[in-house]
């Protein structure tokens, strides 16, 4: 699929999965917007991709990110689509976890994802068809007990892209959920026949499967 002259804005674009989506959307036409707290890693990504511009911003300050996309919208002359990619972990067990790094993580992870898509809506409506809003889920996140408070933070975005997405209906605009992994390496997939599910690899699961819970539904 060509994005030739769409323009795409990427939340955490300045490193790992979010660089890499970056780059890809800039193959396949589009121009970019690099939104990222850490000013030199925005300014590496956005001089490394032709026609691409960094933009320093906290996603978890609303105001700030309703600012800059504003500008983002002023320079590109328009905003298609949304990409709400950056995300924080702090990998400790429950715990070892202070209340402070909890919320750091769900400021982040939560709040700023609704605040990506609470300030770029109105350009994403404004785009029509072509308007999307795409938003990171840590595939860890279906599953109890994941470190670091990212997996639990993150096992919300699908609820709040399907939402949105009803919001979004009457208007012709797309909101979309992006699972993945907790790492930025590529995963290897299993031919169809043999994948397993989620749950068919948590330990729990499998020593239920081998009689060895009882009661556990």
């Amino acid at each position: 699929m060509r994005l030739d002259g769409r323009v795409a804005v990427i939340t955490g674009g300045g490193r790992g999965l979010g660089e890499g989506i970056a780059r890809r959307l800039a193959q396949d036409g589009a121009r970019i917007a690099i939104l990222e707290l850490v000013v030199p890693n925005g300014e590496r990504v956005g001089a490394s991709i032709p026609g691409a511009r960094a933009y320093e911003v906290d996603v978890t300050d609303l105001a700030a990110l309703s600012s800059t996309l504003a500008r983002v919208r002023e320079d590109f002359g328009r905003l298609d689509i949304m990409i709400n990619n950056a995300g924080i972990t702090r990998d400790r067990t429950l715990k070892n976890m202070q209340v402070d790094e909890w919320d750091a993580v769900i400021r982040t992870n939560l709040t700023g994802v609704w605040n990506g898509c609470k300030a770029a809506l109105p350009y994403v409506v404004d785009a029509g068809p072509a308007g999307r809003i795409i938003s990171g889920q840590l595939r860890a996140g279906q599953l109890l007990g994941v470190q670091g408070g990212r997996g639990r933070s993150d096992a919300h975005p699908g609820a709040r892209s399907r939402a949105l997405g009803c919001d979004c209906q009457r208007d012709r605009a797309r909101v979309h959920r992006h699972r993945h992994d907790a790492g930025d390496a590529p995963r290897r997939v299993r031919p169809r026949g043999q994948r397993r599910s989620a749950w068919s690899r948590w330990p729990a699961v499998r020593r239920r499967r081998r009689g060895g819970i009882p009661g556990f539904r």
